[in-house]
């Protein structure tokens, strides 16, 4: 897994960010695609 992400505002309360994560199987059973996974993220704690 991988990303990046930006805090702002009062105590840092906001965030927005991108994850980039892979799932595979290691190699136990071919063929392995495996899966990718791209989300972009926004919080907000009250």
């Amino acid at each position: 897994m991988l990303g990046v992400g930006v805090q702002w505002g009062t105590q840092a309360r906001s965030t927005l960010g991108l994850r980039y994560q892979h799932v595979s199987n290691l190699g136990i059973k071919e063929p392995n695609p495996g899966m990718d996974f791209v989300q972009v993220y926004y919080t907000h704690r009250f």
